[in-house]
Order: structure tokens, then C-alpha cells, then sequence
């Protein structure tokens, strides 16, 4: 696990949680939306390991007790889907926090009835009507294409989102801000960068890994010059358990990196040597390239 570091930053909209802190319940237990994926197992676990009230809302008991397979003291799993809002609310009612990790596959994000918009609707909706504050796990395509040197952000960056994917996150986040001044609705948003680490199911980072366990090539898509960031999940639930349970953190936004910042050519190599593969990186001049281990 790396050691990542929680920079606070202050959201420009002023002292939202004055109006909000009021009203968030301290204490209490937890509903832990995606619990089956990474960063919703590891902030599941956290806040177990600290003695928390956990509610898991999992379509599938049987897969999040797979995650979960001992009888946990202030463990309840609960049955029910987060895109139905009846479930959403019922799952909040008399919590502390909804922590919202739950993610939908990048075809589904822009769906009109059953994508990532709708999908948080259906929390904001739960945490106005019940009290609970939600926890948001941000991240940096909302950003775009970053001038600074050398690429850092902090809480201030104003949003110039260029992708569809990023200006679908900056309606997300837009969302909660209406929800605090329309609704009271208490949040607190983390910003990380991509995961990597157990339960990470992404398509794009999981073939390193497994290349490099197999001896095979690591391939990369773009240049292997760049600076890479990623966290270990198992860091960022530490940080949203962190945020989630201070009550001084309603209307705060975090900026939490990676351990590192590696190039992409040293990072292949890292994840090469780690499995005991310590050979020199190689660079394909197409678009793709390749960290070679042949």
C-alpha cells in the first residue's frame, strides 16, 4: 500500500456546511454504496476495522459476502439495487454517511434512465430526504487539459472539462452543489486519481499487471514519457472514511494523490521487477507502447 496525502482545499462557494453541519448526524451507521468493487470494499473495511455500523446495499448478498466472508461485528448486508430510488432511500434511512462508490461501466455512463446521472440523483434524493451526508469520490476529468507545470491541480482548479466523460463528471458534481443550496444537502468530495490494487477491474490498467506476471509484454497507450499518477484503493477508502467521519469536512473538498507520480516507462519497470522481470523498457513509435519484457 502507498502512503497517500490528504490536502484540504476550501470550496468556493463559501461555508456550505454551516447551513448543513447542523443537521449531518454524527455517529451512527454507514451505508456503503459498490461494496463488491475496489474502492467500495476498501472504504467498506476501513470503517469496519474502525469499529463502524456498516450497511452494504449490494445486488448481490451472495458477492458482497464473498467480499465479506466472516460474521462481522456492525456488518448488515442488505439487498437492493442503487438504481432504484426506493431502495437508495430505504438503505439511508438513519445513517450517518452514504458513501458513494458505486460506479457504472464507461457505455452506461450517459444512459438517460439508468446512467451515472439519474444513478446519483437517486442518493441525492436519499441523503435530502433522510439527513445522511453523502461522501463523493471525485476525480480529475472534470479538469481537462491542465497548463499548469507539471500537470498538478489543486482545490481551486476551475473545471474546463473537453471529453464527454469529463463534462458528464462535471454535471455530477454540479448536482451536489445544487442539492446544498437548493436542499441542504451535506457532502464532502474526495478527488483521487485511477486505482490500482485489489478488486480493481479496469480494462485498461489490469493487463500491466498481469503481463508482468505471465512474462508478457506490458502494453501502454500513449507515451511512456509522461508522468503516471495512480492510488492503491486500499489508500483511497482510507481517505473517504478519513473525510466521511469528520464532521469538520462537510463542504470541503480533498485532493488526494498517488504515493508516486512514476513515468510510465519507470512504472512498467517497477511492476516488472516486482515480480522479479528487471529488464529494460521499450517504446513502440506507434501510439501504443510497449514496456517489453521479451
Amino acid at each position: 500500500m502507498g502512503t497517500a496525502t490528504m490536502t484540504i482545499g476550501t470550496r468556493t462557494h463559501g461555508a456550505m456546511g454551516e447551513t448543513a453541519r447542523a443537521d449531518a448526524r454524527g455517529g451512527g451507521r454507514h451505508v456503503v454504496l459498490g461494496a463488491t468493487g475496489a474502492i467500495g470494499y476498501w472504504t467498506a473495511r476501513h470503517l469496519l476495522d474502525r469499529g463502524e455500523r456498516v450497511v452494504l446495499l449490494a445486488r448481490s448478498p451472495e458477492r458482497a459476502r464473498e467480499r465479506f466472508p466472516k460474521d462481522e461485528p456492525g456488518l448488515t448486508i442488505v439487498a437492493g439495487d442503487a438504481e432504484r430510488a426506493e431502495d437508495m432511500r430505504r438503505a439511508a434511512e438513519g445513517a450517518a454517511t452514504l458513501f458513494y462508490n458505486v460506479n457504472l461501466p464507461y457505455p452506461a455512463w450517459h444512459d438517460s434512465a439508468h446512467g451515472v446521472v439519474p444513478l446519483l440523483g437517486h442518493a441525492i434524493a436519499a441523503v435530502a430526504d433522510t439527513g445522511a451526508r453523502l461522501v463523493f469520490p471525485g476525480n480529475v476529468y472534470v479538469f481537462g487539459r491542465v497548463g499548469t507545470q507539471p500537470g498538478l491541480v489543486g482545490e481551486d482548479q476551475p473545471f474546463a472539462a473537453h471529453t464527454r466523460k469529463g463534462r458528464l463528471r462535471m454535471t455530477m458534481e454540479g448536482m451536489l452543489d445544487a442539492a446544498w443550496r437548493e436542499r441542504g444537502v451535506a457532502y464532502t468530495t474526495v478527488r483521487m486519481p485511477d486505482f490500482y490494487g485489489r478488486y480493481v477491474e479496469n480494462r485498461l490498467y489490469r493487463p500491466l499487471f498481469e503481463n508482468a506476471l505471465s512474462g508478457k509484454p506490458l502494453t501502454w497507450y500513449g507515451a511512456l514519457d509522461v508522468p503516471l499518477e495512480l492510488i492503491d484503493a486500499a489508500d483511497g477508502g482510507a481517505a473517504l472514511v478519513e473525510a466521511g467521519l469528520d464532521q469538520g469536512s462537510i463542504g470541503e473538498i480533498y485532493h488526494v494523490p498517488g504515493a508516486a507520480r512514476p513515468r510510465r516507462a519507470s512504472g512498467c519497470g517497477r511492476w516488472r521487477a516486482s515480480v522479479g522481470l528487471d529488464r529494460p523498457s521499450a517504446a513502440s513509435p506507434r501510439q501504443r507502447s510497449e514496456c517489453s519484457v521479451s
